[in-house]
C-alpha cells in the first residue's frame, strides 16, 4: 500500500545505454516508483529494450519521459503498451 507517488527524475545526465539498464534492474524488484523521468539521457534502444523488460514485471510506474533519447518508433510503441498496463496499486 502506497500513500504518495515516487518520482525519479534524471533528466539530461547522459546515463546511456549502461545507465538505462541499471535503472530498468532496479525497477525489476521496486514497487514505489510510479514517474520516471530520463529525457535527454542517450539511452537508446538498447536502453529502451531493458526499459521495456523492466516494465513486464514491474507494474507500478505509470508514466516515462524517455524524450529525446535516440529511441525508434518501434520501442516508443512497446513501452506505451505496457505502461498502459500499469496502476498504482
Amino acid at each position: 500500500y502506497q500513500l504518495f507517488p515516487l518520482l525519479f527524475l534524471l533528466v539530461d545526465n547522459s546515463i546511456g545505454r549502461k545507465g538505462a539498464e541499471d535503472i530498468a534492474e532496479a525497477l525489476k524488484t521496486n514497487r514505489s516508483v510510479t514517474t520516471l523521468h530520463l529525457s535527454n539521457n542517450n539511452i537508446g534502444n538498447a536502453g529502451a529494450e531493458a526499459m521495456e523488460d523492466a516494465l513486464k514485471v514491474n507494474h507500478s510506474v505509470i508514466k516515462l519521459d524517455l524524450q529525446n533519447n535516440s529511441i525508434d518508433a518501434e520501442h516508443h510503441i512497446a513501452i506505451r503498451q505496457s505502461l498502459k498496463c500499469n496502476s498504482v496499486r
